[in-house]
């Protein structure tokens, strides 16, 4: 992990493939995080106001990509990443991953991500990533 004890995943359910007409599968995973909301990172982004960064919610999505395929990933490319909604780590400490991914090529994936709390959702994202 990139930052030491920002995060910890609490649940990774099971996984459910489905596979178009044109024999393309697309898998799809679900994880639940918890936030250290006494975590460092939050001293500086914002003091006295803590939001995640946007950064780290990116490492996030490519951290468990990496445990989705068990090998290093690296992001190619981000067609979309739109954030909609502040995630503050005090009021939304359990953040859920919604993640969307077929494999592309071989050691390449597409995912789509949406990271929510309930109704609220921080972000949506969707991109390439391959093998390190």
């Amino acid at each position: 992990m990139l930052l030491k004890d920002f995060y910890t995943v609490v649940d990774h359910s099971g996984t459910e493939t489905e596979i178009n007409a044109s024999g393309v599968s697309n898998t799809h995973y679900h994880f639940i995080l918890k936030l250290n909301p006494d975590h460092p990172v939050y001293q500086g982004h914002f003091p006295g106001n803590p939001v995640v960064p946007g950064v780290c919610q990116i490492m996030m999505i490519q951290e468990l990509v990496n445990q989705i395929q068990d090998k290093p990933m690296r992001l190619e490319h981000a067609d979309t990443v739109k954030f909609l909604s502040l995630i503050v780590p005090g009021q939304n400490p359990l953040l859920n991953f919604d993640f969307s991914c077929k494999e592309n090529e071989v050691n390449k994936i597409s995912t789509n991500v949406t990271i929510h709390a309930g109704d609220t959702i921080f972000l949506k994202f969707r991109g390439t990533f391959s093998q390190s």
